[in-house]
């Protein structure tokens, strides 16, 4: 029977581009193979590029360029080509020279199939030029969009170019208020997200940040206003997209009202509006401005409070089309989530429910978790879904219990659907936020290895509690009680136990799935003004990890672990931390 090596290199090679992409281990394993893989393997080698473009680096990257420039496998076989700079260059160098070598690349590339620009300035117009002279099919996505001067007029030759860019597809972009007037840039980028004729994405984020308030004089306010308008010259809205967020911007009526003049809603699969109030408008307007949505997000962590607005959200749910995905962040005893399952069990393939872990040190202020009914009526409403987000608190610092009596981790085990499962688990951070006035008991040396035990009535009266209170049984756990929960974990006792619980919910697969953790609340920003401690303790202790089979097929069963943050764990002052334990850096990839 013909093998691999009976088939023409053209063929090898775009099977050795579709290994590239799920599994490019795999791909250097068959590099070594024999020559002929050897050599095909180098036309796909160089697929992938990434140029970071600092002040420091930046002689450096451009004497990479001028080597590429001389390599025929690079220049044959680079297809996504990523430019980045963590640090804006102050450089006031003429873009034409300053992008010369990158430019050239461009043009002499064979088949570019994306550019990403992640450099935190304007996409110079050398570039886009380039770009669309000579590299007519590829895309281009942006992600750190920035106007070179953000007080400009609208007639920069680059943001004109970019607006009509038919290469476009995706566009992100994070604006501080910062004081400066007349600020432009929301213009700006509405310009383009209302122009580009094949826009897909678009994301916007407004936030503050730092102690100083920065407010503008109702005279500027309407200069600001005339100045906007001179961008606004499309003659529709566009059509083109299909993903759109909003960060920072409310949810309401008059919002959807207000990017209605620039995108047409109708079009939208998916919108989410973040960092805002929620009000009675934007569910009175969504089912008119929104009928084409297959994909809601939805985040009541900034307060939903009246039975009014309840109603209204699950009168939206309950009678828009049938979903493909849902996500609800801060939801629960707002919706039910039997009405939710009713209407959109049967379409759902994504599913995300996830309540914000608070600081508070009181019971009734404790998120709340699905328990093991709810979870099964998920895996029993949902045929089809292959992606979950739920809650789950820990059940001890050290996570060494046994995982198979858990009766929500038994349920998660029973959907055969699942590919992808990501699980919220509490960092303790009421205990983070308020156990420096309270001595914290060992939780190894307590008969039942329970942090919250009788011993913790001893705590210092710092703020003057009512000590009647520690006489309270803590199985009565009454609204008004004092309970600090765990400690923090150690990483080290976290990747054990998420090794374990791969491999409980997904190791005996053949076609295992992915298992997502999170730590504490990954993605709480930090807002203006000087944050208190617990904040920053926050930000250092919490972690992600992502755990996923083993490529190597003499270890079945077996999983990879890789860690993102919890830098401050090995700083944690808790005394149930084993001693020595460390934390272990962003992205390290265990085995």
């Amino acid at each position: 029977m013909p093998g691999l090596e009976s088939l023409e290199v053209e063929l090898l090679s775009w099977i050795f581009e579709l290994i590239d992409d799920t599994s490019p281990a795999t791909l250097r394993s068959l590099a070594l193979v024999n020559k002929y893989f050897n050599a095909t393997t180098k036309l796909v080698a160089h697929r992938h590029k990434t140029l970071n473009y600092t002040p420091l680096n930046w002689k450096n990257d451009a004497t990479e360029v001028q080597q590429w420039l001389q390599s025929e496998d690079i220049l044959r076989g680079l297809r996504y080509l990523t430019v980045e700079n963590v640090y804006t260059s102050d450089s006031d160098e003429n873009p034409e020279v300053k992008w010369r070598e990158l430019a050239l690349l461009i043009e002499k590339l064979g088949n570019v199939k994306l550019l990403v620009w992640n450099h935190g300035s304007m996409i110079p117009l050398p570039i886009l030029n380039a770009l669309h002279t000579h590299q007519k099919k590829a895309e281009l996505q942006i992600y750190k969009f920035e106007r070179n001067e953000q007080t400009a007029d609208e007639h920069d030759p680059a943001e004109l170019a970019l607006a009509a860019s038919p290469a476009l597809t995706a566009i992100k972009a994070s604006f501080q208020n910062n004081g400066d007037h007349p600020d432009l840039r929301d213009a700006c980028f509405k310009r383009i997200v209302a122009q580009a004729p094949n826009l897909r994405f678009a994301s916007l984020s407004r936030y503050s940040a730092g102690c100083v308030i920065h407010g503008i004089s109702q005279d500027q306010w309407e200069e600001k206003r005339k100045l906007e308008e001179k961008f606004y010259v499309h003659q529709s809205p566009n059509g083109s997209l299909r993903r759109l967020t909003l960060d920072g911007y409310g949810m309401s009526g008059a919002i959807l009202d207000h990017w209605a003049r620039f995108v047409d809603l109708t079009k939208l699969d998916n919108i989410k509006c973040s960092s805002g109030r929620p009000e009675i408008s934007y569910f009175e307007r969504a089912p008119v401005l929104l009928t084409g949505l297959k994909d809601v997000s939805l985040n009541f962590s900034y307060g939903m409070d009246g039975s009014a607005i309840h109603a209204a959200v699950e009168n939206y749910l309950s009678t828009t089309a049938p979903l493909r995905s849902l996500s609800l962040w801060s939801w629960m005893g707002k919706l039910s989530l039997s009405s939710v399952l009713a209407r959109h069990g049967d379409s759902l393939e994504v599913l995300q429910l996830h309540e914000r872990e608070s600081a508070s040190e009181l019971s009734s202020d404790r998120r709340k978790v699905l328990t093991a009914d709810d979870v099964k009526s998920i895996r029993l409403s949902c045929p089809k879904l292959r992606d979950l987000t739920i809650d789950c608190d820990r059940p001890s610092e050290l996570l060494d219990t046994e995982i198979e009596s858990d009766a929500v981790l038994k349920e998660l085990k029973e959907m055969e659907t699942l590919s992808r499962l990501q699980i919220y688990y509490d960092l303790g951070l009421s205990h983070i936020a308020h156990s420096r006035a309270r001595p914290v008991p060992d939780p190894r040396s307590a008969a039942d290895n329970d942090s919250s035990s009788d011993d913790d009535a001893d705590r210092e009266d710092s703020e003057g509690e009512d000590e009647e209170a520690d006489e309270i049984d803590d199985d009565e756990d009454p609204p008004g009680r004092v309970n600090l929960g765990l400690p923090p974990s150690s990483a080290e006792s976290i990747k054990a136990y998420v090794s374990e619980l791969w491999k409980f919910i997904f190791g005996h697969r053949s076609n295992p799935g992915v298992l997502e953790v999170k730590v504490g609340e990954w993605e709480r920003k930090i807002g203006g003004g000087y944050p208190v401690q617990w904040v920053l303790q926050e930000a250092s202790m919490r972690t992600r990890w992502i755990v996923k089979a083993d490529e190597r097929d003499d270890r079945k069963g077996q999983c990879t672990v890789t860690q993102f943050g919890g830098e401050g764990l090995a700083r944690q002052p808790w005394s149930g931390a084993t001693p020595g334990l460390r934390a272990f850096g962003p992205g390290t990839l265990f085995g």
